[in-house]
């Protein structure tokens, strides 16, 4: 075979080759690991109660079956102040699932997510009956809707930032560990953080 025949089909190989690595600039599918700071809002009780906020973050982790469809869990926490001198912690709990827009030519990938999530109030106050103080949580169920965008640093490593909204009842109570029978009473809560962190994809 001619010398230069063989010598001109490696150097298209490999230029195609390394036209293939320069036209990915992201990798969606696969493991997912994100760790974000975040500013929550949370307002409890009627339509017309106060919002309070508060910094705070969290992690992800989930796993992509391809490019565009995948799971996925948030584990948030926030101290919120209130009017008071006293603050209370904003627990959130998010299993989802996330769609992803774009290919990997492009570092720059929007995502639409939806979850059901569990959301939990825990702070102190004073016991009427003691004036001691006590402990307690609320908690209960609540459903999450959100969307994002995902900036591509390197194929694997992106700048991620988001905002979730969440509605939800906080039905259960628990005083120093004891749990307390609300009875039918139910607490409305809506929560919305925005969140912005690096993203992995291993």
């Amino acid at each position: 075979m001619n010398k230069k025949l063989i010598i001109s089909a490696l150097l298209a190989g490999g230029a195609f080759r390394a036209g293939d690595l320069a036209a990915q600039a992201s990798t969606n599918a696969g493991f997912l690991l994100n760790a974000h700071v975040q500013n929550a809002a949370v307002r409890v009780g009627e339509s017309d109660s106060s919002i309070e906020t508060g910094i705070g973050g969290g992690i992800t982790a989930g796993y992509n079956y391809n490019e565009r469809l995948g799971l996925y869990l948030t584990l948030d926490g926030t101290r919120i102040q209130d009017d008071g001198d006293d603050a209370v912690v904003l627990a959130q709990a998010d299993l989802g699932v996330r769609y992803t827009f774009g290919g990997t030519s492009g570092a720059l990938r929007p995502y639409l997510n939806a979850a059901v999530s569990g959301v939990a109030l825990r702070g102190e106050d004073d016991d009427p009956d003691t004036d001691e103080r006590v402990d307690y949580t609320y908690s209960g169920p609540a459903f999450t809707v959100g969307a994002g965008l995902q900036y591509f640093l390197s194929p694997r490593l992106a700048l991620d930032g988001g905002i979730q909204a969440s509605v939800g009842k906080l039905n259960s109570l628990r005083i120093d560990g004891d749990e307390v029978d609300l009875g039918p009473s139910e607490i409305d809560i809506t929560t919305s953080r925005l969140q912005i962190g690096l993203a992995w994809h291993p």
